[in-house]
């Protein structure tokens, strides 16, 4: 049954998908759109998700990278787009997402190697579990002068009706090049150019 769903099913069910904005036009009148609703939103969060202006730059960031996952081939199943779909599901729904679900989606960067021998493999996570909303960026660093370790440069979660946790651990990562924003890189991923790779877990299973 599994290979049913590797070709026609996720071919027509993504077609859904191609009506999003595609080209910067839309993309600006979509940011804007959002920013206005932002504003309404901000003084109707008390039973929701109390979201400020930098978390709905995360927000819109996943939203981004999401919706360019869901028109791309790197998804190879119709289980593996329903994850998605579920996701953006979610965030749509924010700041009053009620849907409790657990999705786990892992976008995993090419490893980059530079001419002093440090390599650089990065990964950026994006979690659901309950009403818990997550998104990580990670990934790990080797220097064959002193060795190496994995690392998290940011981290953000979100839950109904609590403060936002937010946490930026970059200064303590000075050996390490290249690190963005959490919002900036989610926004600015290009998948198939940075070939990106995809993991998705559902309910602690892998979904191919």
């Amino acid at each position: 049954m599994r290979g049913v769903f590797r070709v026609e099913p996720i071919d027509n069910e993504r077609q859904e998908f191609e009506l999003f904005p595609g080209n910067e036009e839309e993309e600006s009148e979509l940011a804007e759109e959002a920013e206005a609703e932002e504003e309404d939103e901000e003084e109707d969060e008390e039973n929701g998700f109390l979201l400020d202006r930098e978390d709905w730059r995360i927000v819109r960031g996943l939203k981004k990278v999401l919706w360019q996952l869901a028109r791309s081939a790197k998804l190879s199943s119709a289980r593996q787009l329903e994850a998605v779909a579920g996701v953006l599901g979610f965030l749509e729904d924010m700041p009053r997402a009620e849907r409790e679900d657990d999705i786990e989606i892992s976008l995993h960067g090419r490893r980059k190697k530079f001419n002093n021998g440090v390599e650089i493999f990065r990964y950026w996570t994006i979690r659901i579990e309950g009403q818990v909303l997550e998104a990580t960026s990670a990934g790990s660093y080797f220097n064959p002068a002193t060795g190496g370790d994995s690392f998290t440069s940011q981290y953000w979660c979100v839950e109904p009706g609590c403060d936002p946790m937010f946490s930026d651990y970059r200064d303590d990562l000075w050996m390490v090049p290249y690190l963005g924003d959490l919002a900036d890189e989610l926004a600015e991923m290009n998948l198939k150019k940075d070939r990106i790779e995809v993991e998705i877990i559902v309910f602690c299973e892998k979904v191919d």
